[in-house]
Formats: C-alpha cells, structure tokens, sequence
C-alpha cells in the first residue's frame, strides 16, 4: 500500500523558471540543454536547443522521471551498484507528479540514488519556437500537477 502525501507546491511562474534554468553547454552539433528542477516537488525538466535551418534554433522540451532504479556510486561518482526498486513505479502510477518524490522518500526510498530517464527526440516531437515558451510549458504542468508531454499523442496523416 502506498502512503499518499500531498504536497501543494503553490503557483508557479514562467519568470522564475526562466531565471532558474541551469546551462550545459555541448560542442556536439551546437546544442545547448538548460536544465530545471523544481525545488519544492524535486521535477525535472530539460530544454535542448537544437539549431535549425538557417540559423535559427528550436527547443525539445522533456520531463526527467525516475525509471525505477537505484544507483550507488563511490566518491569518484563511479556506479558501483544498481538495482531496480519496484515500489518507484507502483507509487508513480498512484500519485500526482508533484508528491511523487516526497512520497518516495517518506516510504524511505532515497531518492538522491534514482536514476532518471526523458524522451528522445522523434518525428512526433512537440518543438518549441523559444526557451520562454518552454518555461510557460513547465509552470503549467507544475501549476497543473500533471506530467509534461513532449510529443504529439496523435499523428495527422496526410491523404
């Protein structure tokens, strides 16, 4: 039985996001990812800005969710074991996005050694025209308490 804990995480606004995007930068076909996670539920987004034609750029915005394992590393930040923990997985389908993680930690599942996973970018990938948009897509999922799609869940087929 999983122990639901409600965790109101108040409103939240794109201005804040936006200010609290951290930035890896990657030489490899000049991406830039921006990473957020939300402080109060511990939700974690990415952005990846991907160059596009022409010089402009277009960004994959994706939710970072715990797959359900569990990683130790040593004090090199090697993995030097892991494990599957089924109870991630359970209490993700019973919770709302933004108590999962405190729910996970009152069951006493240290949630500082969950791996986590995102989405791949694909045709049916929803891409966004700017890194503000992205931040108005996260403040509503949070604001919401929903996870954040990011991809298209119906393909129009032409004929």
């Amino acid at each position: 039985m999983t122990t639901r804990l409600e965790k109101y995480c108040g409103s939240v606004n794109a201005a804040d996001i936006l200010a609290g995007f951290a930035i890896d930068d990657s030489d490899v076909y000049q991406e830039r990812e921006y990473r957020y996670t939300h402080r109060e539920t511990g939700r974690q987004f990415t952005a990846r800005r991907l160059r596009h034609l022409r010089g402009k750029s277009r960004f994959f915005l994706c939710e970072m969710r715990p797959n359900g394992r569990m990683l130790e590393v040593n004090e090199h930040g090697d993995i030097t074991r892991a494990w599957d923990e089924p109870r991630v997985e359970e209490t993700d389908s019973c919770v709302a996005p933004n108590e999962l993680l405190a729910t996970l930690q009152t069951m006493g599942i240290d949630v500082d050694a969950l791996a986590f996973w995102g989405a791949g970018c694909s045709v049916d990938s929803i891409y966004h025209e700017s890194l503000e948009i992205c931040a108005q897509s996260i403040a509503q999922v949070l604001n919401e308490n929903v996870r954040y799609v990011s991809y298209r869940l119906q393909r129009s087929v032409a004929r």
